[in-house]
């Protein structure tokens, strides 16, 4: 500011629209008083080319510029969070999983794997509303972080903290039954793995679910029923007066229901979802892998890559990067002037996904390689989606060489 104030002869309240410019990398907005800028040089004795000179300084500094203040306050915030990863390893990154958009979860979680630490599936029991750090280098996923359960995490909460730990799935049915926690939010919950620590499988509560919700309701029913009848009967014989001991019939307790349900709805003999199955189901409710990923068995080739393709920011665009993954959903194109074909395909690895656009010239060459489940090491350029405009980007792909087939099973 001072610079453009004094030399400049801007005034101050102009120098801070240039110091703005400047600090929000605006260029354009910044070269507007460039040439004004210099012409005030060139009026103070600096020649043409010094002050062109000078005036591309300030554009390449504008490039990196960081204000002193900020600066001091970063290096501080800096060594703080450098401090509390070293020494609460599980602590900080449970608060920094916590914090982050679902969009980066996997990226943390990659990185809590590299530093050993475990991220657990929910667990009805032992999960609270946000990841909580757990002892031997885990941390469990919060309850809030489930997909299609609204608010359920605090009927859950505050029913543990009423009655106690959850039993059995049968036990938590009973009891939760009669709050707002419907049935989408418990499939979900199933889905996640948050059921995984009592003796039934996912596909086995599922598929039991419904009827037993069914039957709570027509046995808790009947059970309201006859307390009410009896009662009655009972105050017509001894009066209204309460005085003389009477003892009211209770409802049956939530251990009762689940002996006088024990036995039926839930089928043992129901084998689990296969794993790809449940690891996709997995992620629809959580949004992400946690137990496990289909591409486990190939993580020592994918390491072969440059980048993870959760790495992939806007800062890329335009650069050839090194990238490797499985291949899905692979679509062919028309081209409209010639009818060439080029294709476009998901390419996943550990830490998520991206379309991969295959134009004729790289396709005519590749397209051999191109198919469903192939393991593939690409050379891409990072891209911005024509069609999508809002920030998508894209791999056009370069150069491909295949790591491994497909999976014949």
């Amino acid at each position: 500011m001072r610079i453009f104030n004094e030399i400049g002869g801007f005034t101050l309240s102009e120098a801070d629209i240039i110091r703005r410019a400047m600090s929000k990398k605006k260029m354009s907005e910044l070269e507007q008083y460039l040439p004004i800028f210099e012409q005030k040089l060139t009026q103070l004795g600096a020649n043409q080319q010094a002050a062109a000179n000078f005036s591309t300084e300030l554009i390449e500094f504008a490039n990196y510029a960081f204000n002193k203040s900020h600066s001091a306050a970063y290096s501080v915030l800096a060594y703080q969070t450098a401090w509390l990863k070293y020494y609460y390893p599980v602590e900080y990154m449970a608060s920094v999983l916590a914090s982050v958009n679902a969009e980066k979860l996997p990226l943390y979680i990659k990185e809590c794997k590299d530093m050993g630490i475990k991220v657990l599936p929910p667990s009805i029991n032992e999960s609270d509303r946000y990841f909580t750090p757990k002892t031997d280098r885990k941390i469990r996923f919060g309850l809030e972080g489930v997909k299609h359960t609204g608010k359920s995490w605090e009927a859950i909460l505050l029913e543990k903290e009423k009655n106690g730990e959850f039993r059995s799935f049968q036990d938590f049915l009973i009891r939760i039954s009669a709050s707002s926690v419907n049935k989408t939010a418990i499939e979900s919950l199933i889905q996640s793995g948050a059921f995984d620590e009592f003796r039934l499988n996912r596909k086995q509560m599922s598929e039991g679910l419904e009827e037993y919700v069914k039957a709570i309701k027509t046995l808790r029913k009947k059970s309201d029923e006859k307390s009410d009848d009896k009662n009655k009967q009972i105050r017509m014989f001894i009066g209204n007066d309460a005085t003389i001991g009477f003892q009211e019939d209770k409802p049956l307790t939530p251990s009762e229901m689940e002996k006088q349900l024990a036995g039926r709805h839930f089928n043992n003999i129901i084998a689990e979802y296969d794993q790809i199955d449940l690891l996709e189901r997995e992620k629809k409710h959580i949004g992400f892998y946690v137990s496990g990923h289909p591409l486990d068995k190939y993580k020592d080739i994918l390491k072969t890559a440059g980048i993870t393709l959760v790495e992939i920011d806007a800062s890329f665009i335009g650069k050839a990067i090194e990238v490797a993954g499985q291949i899905q959903n692979i679509k062919k194109l028309q081209k409209k002037t010639d009818g060439a074909t080029m294709c476009k395909f998901i390419l996943e690895d550990m830490t998520g996904q991206m379309e991969v656009i295959c134009f004729t010239k790289p396709y005519q060459t590749f397209s051999p390689l191109i198919k469903e489940g192939v393991i593939i090491k690409l050379k891409a350029r990072v891209i911005k989606d024509s069609i999508n405009d809002e920030g998508h980007l894209q791999l056009s792909l370069q150069e491909a060489s295949q790591l491994m087939k497909a999976d014949a099973s």
